[in-house]
């Protein structure tokens, strides 16, 4: 069915489309699509040193033709209308195409007058694997030896191990590995514990064969390097594109009581922030992660030339210890589309994050890339280490984005994403401070970064910021910011919008940038007692930072508070936004870690002891359970059924664990003793942080801060002066909900139903 936009251009408009895809597209691909050469559309409304007028300006809408694909399955919160991977939004995009075929894909650009621009792509073709790979260019691994229906001259490999080797035996080739589906595939059994994809062993496509999904889980080896991860990425395959598919990564860390190994590795799989990976198109897609410190390591933000293009696309990250997805580098493109990122709806709220065995950081965060975009995907955040000024900790936000900002001229497009949990009610943190004496952290710069038709839901742990933004070049509009009426433990407040950097080194160029709010809708429901006093403004912007600072046409309702505004009222405050169920369930804290520092050295077989007085009964919120210090009787009564023991060894980088035999311990009248067995020595003056297992201990969830069952949808109602008011300034073509504005068009996110 043809796009109804996609009818007739306005005469004299026209726009070009630049492709990029891998030199061979093999399913499941992904494409990069780039409008350029905008002629004949509405002259930019602003401008700035480094502002991309048609990145901020123009409506850009991408369909492929005839829209072959089915609705992303991961996501579990997700609006209906937004749920359509044929679709993508933004000057700069990426498509997964995951199935053989010929695609076409066609593109409409609108300006603010309603003048269109069409153009389209040639035909794009993706091959299968089959087709692609020659059968000796496939690796075939089975833990039981099972190859019956491996095809014949296939090469095969029984461990870990005997993969190394193979892939080896390739001599820098790009073989095609797939893992038996249904089966377990220990990371142990391969010497070091993962794979390193260097200049003698690379690879092309990771993926599944038979029935099932293919789990790998990592090796707990106490003394392997926890820098690398599974699937360590250092060189550029010789196809010019590299896969990830089809594969499950389990370890046994539970993030609901903060216990068990996920393995001692950095993440499932690794992009080497030094690597050799040039001018390669990276896909990651249908991969499942469960109990790990993180999915993927995108590698540390650098300045290098690598221009390589990476898609994350319908993977389920869920139950994480560190990050669900961390990393970025600035000759990067990132694409996330279709993701589903969720913490364990009953995760513990986590401590310290040097702490390095507890619950400590949000869904992703992105602190560099030259392109991002990040489309319908569904994230839940209710863990972190930031502590509020109060001292209670607040959880992290769903997104951190381009936070190292000291890049000037960065895109990003943010669209049909859902958004909940996190200290600033869904943040989407734009820039992080500078640092004294930091020569790689100089001084914040503008970018181009747009934020549309995106639901963000705070919790009871927000302090009340939707979005803190500290660059300039920043266009948010058509966006829904609801808070639900819940107690709220950090009685913070805020401003929906928290805008400048504060007192940090800034280029005088970020502020003049223009910063632009339009055609938004904020629901505050909160209202005493849950609220208090608290407030919540709209918009903060100190001391007038943001020169080019505009803020038109956005609906703001907020009843309930001191401060309350109704302006326009009446707002549906009882219709169900359907598609969306909450998932913060209350809070809950787990026992704080005991540290220590290692007075001398620890060698295999010998012992540490930590005397009671230094291990209290206080929460990870700083909460004392029961005042005094734990004794002898206290673990003795837990020693039955409590007993997942960890210790991190900070500097070392080393995480120990009692079930995996890294080291044992016994309580004695006056204190722990720790015998160490992890094969290693504990280095003298070494951090040793104590995890000390009283799971059986923890408080229940505290559900008085709980959200509520459904959220509302809040369109204007009749009599609403919102309805038809948005005759000045910016206004969305469409409404959130991809709903044709009426004419006159309203205000707010949304139009009125018909």
């Amino acid at each position: 069915m043809a796009d109804p936009l996609f009818t007739s251009a306005t005469p004299g408009a026209a726009v070009g489309i630049e492709v990029s895809h891998a030199p061979a597209m093999v399913a499941p691909a992904h494409v990069w699509l780039r409008a350029t050469g905008h002629a004949g559309l509405a002259d930019f409304e602003e401008s700035g040193s480094v502002y991309d007028g048609a990145h901020h300006e123009y409506y850009h809408e991408w369909t492929i033709r005839g829209q072959p694909l089915p609705a992303w399955t991961k996501p579990e919160n997700m609006i209906p209308a937004w749920n359509n991977p044929n679709r993508a939004c933004g000057r700069e995009v990426a498509f997964l195409l995951p199935v053989a075929g010929d695609y076409v894909i066609d593109l409409v650009v609108r300006d603010r007058h309603g003048n269109r621009a069409l153009a389209s792509t040639g035909s794009l073709t993706v091959v299968s694997p089959e087709s692609h790979f020659p059968v000796r260019g496939r690796i075939y691994v089975d833990p039981d030896g099972d190859f019956t229906d491996v095809p014949a001259g296939a090469r095969t490999a029984t461990t870990m191990q005997d993969l190394a080797d193979q892939m080896e035996a390739t001599r820098g080739g790009a073989p095609w590995v797939l893992l038996r589906g249904g089966k377990t595939h220990d990371m142990t059994t391969r010497a070091g514990g993962l794979i390193v994809m260097d200049a003698g062993r690379r690879l092309a496509m990771l993926s599944s064969f038979g029935t099932g999904r293919a789990t790998v889980v990592p090796s707990t080896v106490a003394d392997r390097d926890q820098q690398l991860s599974t699937f360590e990425v250092w060189e550029r395959p010789v196809t010019g594109f590299l896969t990830f598919t089809g594969i499950g990564f389990r370890g046994a860390y539970d993030a609901a009581t903060e216990r068990g190994s996920a393995g001692n590795v950095l993440a499932c799989i690794g992009f080497a922030a030094n690597s050799r990976l040039r001018d390669c198109f990276v896909t990651v897609s249908d991969i499942t992660c469960s109990g790990m410190v993180k999915m993927l390591e995108l590698g540390a933000s650098s300045t290098g030339s690598a221009n390589n293009r990476m898609m994350i696309a319908d993977c389920d990250v869920t139950n994480w210890r560190n990050y669900g997805i961390f990393g970025g580098d600035m000759s990067y493109r990132y694409a996330f589309a279709g993701n589903r990122i969720v913490q364990h709806v009953d995760a513990l709220h986590g401590g310290d994050k040097e702490d390095g065995l507890v619950n400590n950081h949000g869904p992703v965060r992105i602190p560099a890339s030259a392109s991002v975009y990040f489309s319908q995907n569904d994230l839940f955040s209710r863990t972190g280490w930031s502590r509020v000024g109060d001292g209670s900790l607040a959880d992290q936000p769903c997104l951190r984005l381009l936070v190292s900002s000291h890049h000037a001229g960065q895109t990003a497009t943010v669209e049909r994403n859902v958004m909940e949990g996190g200290y600033n009610t869904v943040n989407v943190n734009m820039a992080e401070p500078t640092y004294a004496g930091d020569a790689e952290h100089r001084y914040i710069q503008p970018a181009n970064l747009l934020l549309e038709n995106n639901l963000l839901v705070g919790t009871a742990k927000n302090l009340g910021t939707g979005m803190e933004i500290w660059r300039g070049g920043v266009t948010v509009r058509n966006n829904l910011f609801i808070q639900p009426d819940v107690l709220q433990p950090l009685r913070q407040g805020g401003a929906l919008f928290a805008l400048g950097p504060g007192n940090v080194d800034a280029d005088p160029a970020n502020a003049t940038n223009p910063v632009v709010i339009h055609s938004n809708t904020y629901l505050n429901l909160m209202a005493a007692p849950q609220a208090g006093a608290q407030t919540w403004a709209f918009l903060s912007d100190p001391d007038r930072y943001f020169t080019d600072l505009a803020e038109e046409n956005n609906v703001i309702h907020k009843p309930g508070l001191v401060s309350a505004e109704t302006t326009y009222a009446p707002i549906d405050v009882a219709t169900v936004l359907g598609g969306f169920v909450p998932r913060f369930k209350g809070v809950r804290y787990g026992y704080d870690l005991t540290r220590q520092a290692l007075s001398a050295a620890v060698a295999e077989g010998a012992q540490v002891a930590v005397p009671y007085s230094e291990i209290r009964k206080v929460l990870q919120d700083g909460t004392v359970v029961e005042a005094g210090a734990t004794n002898q009787a206290y673990w003795l009564a837990l020693a039955g059924t409590d007993r997942r023991h960890a210790i991190f060894l900070r500097g070392q980088a080393r995480r120990l664990f009692a079930e995996e035999g890294h080291f044992s311990l016994t309580f004695d009248a006056a204190a722990v003793t720790i015998t160490n067995t992890s094969g290693f020595t504990w280095k003298e003056g070494a951090m040793m942080v104590l995890h000390l297992d009283r799971t059986s201990l923890i408080p229940a969830m505290d559900t008085t801060y709980a959200s509520p069952a459904t959220i509302p949808l809040p369109r204007p109602l009749a009599g609403s002066p919102a309805i038809g008011s948005a005759t000045m300034g910016r206004v969305t073509p469409a409404d959130a909900l991809q709903a044709d504005r009426a004419a006159p068009p309203s205000r707010g996110a949304l139009e009125p139903d018909a």
